[in-house]
């Protein structure tokens, strides 16, 4: 029989996190480097997710996207295309 061996996964690096910042009228959503390949989506209702228009800038620690802050209740997340 072979023998068993388990493989751990960092769970603090499997997800990554989206910050926010409003400064008057603007929003900036910002994340880390590593999660390039992933997408900014949002959402009206937790239901139906579409990608955020606008193209992220990149910097020293990870990408932003500054938004006109929304005028109806908005969600955002990032996920795996």
């Amino acid at each position: 029989s072979l023998p068993r061996t388990r493989s751990r996964i960092p769970v603090a690096d499997a997800l990554p996190r989206l910050s926010s910042a409003a400064s008057g009228s603007n929003l900036t959503l910002a994340w880390l480097l590593w999660a390039q390949s992933w997408q900014l989506q949002s959402s009206a209702d937790l239901r139906t997710w579409t990608a955020q228009p606008g193209t992220p800038v990149s910097g020293p620690d990870g990408y932003s996207l500054t938004l006109t802050r929304p005028a109806a209740k908005r969600y955002f997340r990032l996920a795996l295309p």
